[in-house]
């Protein structure tokens, strides 16, 4: 929190704004990017921002990153469908689902083995077939939630068309799949200090994920020139925060999701400068 009020004061003291206070839409594009990347140099590269992400960030915040603002109403019309594992790997699934919501709510440090293999309904014997420590089982449950989330991301953009439209339709599926999985904001996080390399593999498949997909959007020439690891973290920033914003901090109303999307839609196709001219 002390964080975010010094992005936000500095952001204030910067920029005029008629329409004040800032809309959520227009803080996660212009304070989710900004600290995503501060974030992913300073804490997980151990470097200052290069001056060419600053030059990077500018033009994203200013101008967005989407050459075409034609938005598909029909991208923000998707549902999450929850698949549930069955047959041999039934124990290990219910195991990993049990420290899911143990581990999101108490904490890595304050569940135990007994309490995990309590709540799935299975002895300890069961847990040591799967898992070689709790710390291993930790390292499963990360690897896990960022295979589901960016399956569950992909197959969400399946058929759909422009780079826009994607985006959208994207962070509709990473808020359903965090709806229903609230407890791994905590875990990854957790991990992050517990097993860094855990919490950087996390990340970095997602990052690696999204500049796989900015690059086949750039030979469509669907986006503007802006480097796509930078548009990577910053879009993986936008998401970060939104969903902290939505599931978290304030009363969920998905009702309102669409609406905020659409106004993030035009930012990203805009950017600050131009969106609401």
């Amino acid at each position: 929190n002390s964080v975010d009020k010094t992005y936000k004061d500095a952001l204030l003291s910067t920029v005029i704004n008629d329409r004040s206070p800032l809309s959520m839409p227009e803080l996660w594009f212009l304070i989710g990017s900004s600290r995503f990347a501060a974030i992913y140099w300073i804490i997980y590269n151990d470097t200052r921002v290069p001056d060419s992400t600053v030059r990077s960030l500018v033009d994203f915040a200013l101008n967005g990153f989407v050459k075409s603002d034609e938005l598909d109403r029909r991208s923000l019309d998707f549902t999450l469908d929850e698949v549930r594992a069955d047959g041999e790997g039934k124990a290990k699934e219910v195991i990993l689902m049990a420290a899911e919501k143990l581990m999101g709510e108490k904490g890595y440090f304050g569940t135990s083995i007994y309490d995990i293999t309590s709540k799935a309904g299975y002895g300890q014997g069961t847990f040591y077939l799967h898992f070689e420590s709790k710390g291993k089982l930790l390292q499963e449950l990360v690897y896990q939630a960022n295979r589901n989330l960016r399956r569950t991301m992909r197959d969400a953009v399946s058929g759909v068309e422009g780079r826009l439209n994607k985006e959208i339709r994207s962070f509709k599926a990473f808020l359903l799949f965090m709806d229903v999985h609230k407890e791994l904001y905590n875990i990854v996080r957790e991990s992050e200090f517990v097993q860094p390399e855990t919490g950087r593999f996390y990340y970095e498949r997602l990052l690696t994920s999204y500049i796989r997909a900015l690059e086949e959007s750039r030979l469509k020439d669907e986006i503007r020139s802006i480097d796509s690891r930078d548009l990577g973290v910053f879009l993986m920033g936008i998401g970060h925060f939104m969903g902290l914003d939505l599931l978290f901090k304030l009363k969920k109303d998905h009702e309102k999701w669409n609406e905020y999307l659409l106004e993030l839609a035009s930012l990203m196709a805009k950017g600050y400068g131009g969106a609401f001219s």
